[in-house]
């Protein structure tokens, strides 16, 4: 099995992101440890548009982290897009199993406050549970739920659905 980390994007420091350890374990079935801090290359900031393109931050990931040695999702405090979309909350490859997940739009008005980390959560369990293999699930109450608005992830749980945690549980994966 794949070792898992979270590694972070200044100003990001990896202490902020140990709340996210706990829920991990328990809904993903993953020990995560906090990695290193990373700078999102400037090469992927398009700045016509003020935002940066998830592919060149997703791949330097890949180099830091040794090209699939790991799980890792990184977590940037940047405004993220992808093409055809004005933007996203993250993005995940599962060939190179590397997510990322944005603190910039999630973060709204409430600064490091209880909704914000909750917001947080939600877009690391959804990326990270892409990276194990599980898709987009039309109930809206599943961390794997498309989230196109802050409204959309502060309405899901921080939680699977059967579905995906019978998935997980077929893989091996020991999640409650």
């Amino acid at each position: 099995m794949k070792r898992k980390s979270i590694a972070t994007s200044a100003p990001i420091g990896p202490g902020s992101l140990m709340h996210l350890r706990g829920p991990f374990r328990e809904i993903l079935g993953l020990n995560m440890e906090c990695g290193p801090i990373f700078e999102v290359p400037e090469m992927s900031l398009d700045r016509q548009r003020g935002q940066y393109l998830t592919y060149p931050i997703i791949e330097s990931l890949s180099r830091i982290f040794k090209g699939g040695e790991k799980l890792v999702l990184g977590v940037v405090d940047v405004d993220l897009f992808f093409p055809r979309f004005n933007f996203v909350f993250g993005q995940a490859n599962k060939m190179i199993g590397v997510a990322i997940v944005s603190t910039f739009r999630p973060r709204g008005e409430d600064n490091d406050g209880e909704l914000f980390r909750n917001r947080a959560l939600k877009g690391g369990l959804h990326e990270t549970g892409h990276l194990l293999g599980l898709g987009p699930c039309h109930d809206k109450w599943c961390v794997m739920y498309f989230s196109n608005t802050l409204m959309d992830i502060d309405e899901k749980m921080p939680r699977l659905c059967t579905r995906w945690k019978n998935r997980l549980r077929d893989m091996g994966v020991n999640v409650r």
